[in-house]
């Protein structure tokens, strides 16, 4: 005889799944000890950066919040109302750049950020009707990556656009080749180095690469007898190591990947679902992480070990549940 549900709001099962959800923490690289994470439970700059719609329609202005606390400011209020495809800061923290929407067109634009933290004018980078995804800075914010799918005519097939943000010239275009796609995931940490950390499809996975725009060198990681898509993470703030993400048969393990020495190392961490992952600076990763027994918490990782050193930020007692295992059959 089956049970009678349970549907009184004290039901183990409500309190599971109506726990608040964390996503998106981000920690500061040159301040450990703040970060902002958002979650439905009610950088390195003085404020919070927002984009604020009507009503869930997509389409709206930028704004931006003192940390402390105070007015919101409108950062683009001369721009048509637009949609998002990417919003990215410079890691020295003089520039912003915004993917915008409108008018059938992608917009590429710069704020720059000036000494007293007030904002000049946004100016337009690029304008293109091809569909364009992020909008990542350089160290110095003076160059800026997109995904692009011009090169295949609006075909989701990626290049990596790489545009100077004085001049607004292209400096130059990474293609792997018509059925394939690249992105950038992020620029070097380090000041007057211009690499790009990045993804290509070539080999049918998701496998990790550096570009230098200015001189087309690129660097292969050695990835041997691995299999399942292979993403970076994170770059260390030294510039020598990045972390990395292998999703194989529905199983995540994360690694740390040493470019001076061409070297890989795993992380012996717990098993589950990692995401947001991303170097402390303080020998510790800071992580989402989740498994079937155990909801979304934001925890701190042993950088050379992987294990489990604390965890920062949980979502509450929820009902007890079982442990999965993956299995193999022929």
């Amino acid at each position: 005889m089956l049970k009678p549900l349970q549907l009184d709001e004290s039901a183990l099962w409500k309190k599971r799944f109506q726990l608040p959800i964390m996503y998106g923490a981000t920690i500061s690289k040159k301040n450990p000890e703040l970060g902002v994470v958002i979650s439905n439970q009610s950088c390195e700059t003085p404020h919070v950066y927002y984009f604020e719609d009507q009503k869930g329609n997509e389409l709206g202005h930028f704004f931006r919040v003192p940390y402390e606390g105070g007015d919101p400011e409108n950062i683009t209020p001369n721009l048509s109302l637009y949609a998002v495809r990417g919003f990215h800061f410079s890691h020295d923290s003089s520039t912003i750049a915004i993917n915008a929407i409108y008018e059938k067109h992608f917009h590429l634009y710069c704020i720059a950020v000036k000494q007293d933290g007030s904002l000049d004018e946004p100016r337009l980078i690029h304008r293109t009707e091809y569909e364009t995804w992020e909008c990542m800075l350089s160290y110095d914010g003076k160059l800026m990556a997109v995904i692009s799918t011009e090169r295949a005519k609006g075909l989701r097939h990626h290049s990596i656009l790489v545009f100077d943000t004085q001049s607004n010239e292209r400096v130059g275009e990474l293609w792997d080749g018509e059925q394939n796609s690249v992105m950038p995931c992020m620029f070097s940490p380090i000041p007057d180095d211009n690499r790009i950390l990045g993804i290509t499809t070539q080999t049918s996975f998701e496998r990790p690469l550096v570009w230098n725009p200015y001189t087309n060198e690129r660097f292969e990681f050695t990835l041997p007898d691995m299999s399942g898509d292979v993403t970076p993470c994170d770059w260390s703030e030294d510039g020598k190591r990045v972390l990395l993400s292998n999703m194989n048969e529905a199983q995540q393990q994360l690694y740390i990947y040493n470019l001076s020495e061409n070297c890989l190392h795993v992380l012996d961490h717990p098993s589950g679902v990692y995401d947001d992952s991303n170097f402390a600076g303080n020998g510790e990763i800071m992580t989402h992480w989740q498994n079937s027994i155990t909801p979304m918490q934001v925890v701190m990782l042993h950088e050379k070990t992987g294990y489990k050193t604390r965890t920062l930020l949980a979502s509450g007692e929820t009902m007890p549940g079982h442990a999965l295992r993956s299995i193999t059959y022929n």
